[in-house]
């Protein structure tokens, strides 16, 4: 399973969910490959310098493959991914900025995916009871993609965990991405 983090405008989180999905996906015994198609390589040296992730850099084989994504939509590295890919993930913020350029990425993304992909969109540094979140249903149907039914939520444990790892985070961080993981492959 191919699995690729998406979006056409810079700091939604793509790399940083990308990176914490698969060591949640590693955790949870799955043999995980990482494709680290930003030419920043950011996901690549995070990966690199944390030890015992169980994640290797490769890009392809293993029960799941995870692709990190340019913000380009028109790069080698998204267009390839996205058209390879089983499962494609809108990644947004709950943010008008973030909701403007998610609009015309899932038009691409539906013009691109094969057939059988499915995408989905997932919201990421959500604040908890923030007016932006009351606002998720809207924010929904104004891109009209299904979403993910688990959010994730601002927590700086997240940006640690780019440091050190899965050990960065706390028990309730683990849950969220752990949740996020399972509803993803499910």
């Amino acid at each position: 399973m191919k699995i690729c983090f998406c979006n056409g405008k810079g700091g939604v989180g793509k790399t940083s969910l990308s990176v914490l999905v698969s060591l949640a996906l590693a955790q949870a015994g799955k043999d995980v490959s990482f494709s680290d198609r930003d030419g920043q390589r950011t996901a690549s040296q995070c990966l690199g310098q944390i030890e015992g992730t169980g994640v290797t850099l490769r890009e392809s084989g293993g029960d799941v493959v995870i692709v990190d994504t340019p913000p380009n939509l028109e790069s080698d590295g998204f267009l390839s991914a996205v058209k390879e890919s089983d499962i494609i993930l809108l990644v947004t913020s709950p943010s008008p900025a973030d909701l403007w350029t998610s609009i015309k990425t899932a038009e691409i993304l539906n013009r691109l995916k094969r057939k059988d992909a499915i995408i989905k969109l997932l919201f990421n540094r959500v604040v908890a009871g923030s007016r932006l979140e009351k606002q998720r249903e809207f924010i929904v149907e104004q891109i009209g993609l299904t979403p993910v039914r688990e959010v994730v939520h601002q927590r700086m444990a997240y940006q640690m965990a780019l440091l050190e790892g899965w050990a960065g985070l706390s028990p309730e961080a683990r849950e969220e991405i752990f949740r996020i993981g399972l509803a993803i492959i499910a």
